[in-house]
């Protein structure tokens, strides 16, 4: 049993800078809790940024994609984010 509560990172992106997305989320897998997922609601096409998550995160699974094409906003697209939070997440 993990002695660390579960916890929820949303990231709020729109055509992040290749290289310090890839920086940013190369820290976030480096930190020495495990307990824990990355939701990044995008802002307008997920499939870049997917295939860019999926490049930098080698497959790992608490990286989370969300968004369905649609441009909302900055508020509103942090609050999608913020939505899809798993009921886990303390």
């Amino acid at each position: 049993m993990s002695t660390h509560p579960f916890g929820t990172i949303v990231l709020a992106a729109y055509s992040p800078d290749p290289e310090l997305f890839r920086r940013q989320l190369t820290s976030l897998q480096a930190q020495t809790v495990r307990e824990w997922e990355c939701v990044i609601s995008v802002d307008g096409d997920p499939e870049p940024i997917a295939a860019l998550v999926a490049e930098i995160t080698e497959g790992d699974a608490r990286f989370r994609i969300v968004g369905d094409g649609t441009r909302l906003g900055f508020y509103l697209n942090f609050e999608r984010g913020l939505l899809a939070v798993d009921e886990r997440s303390e």
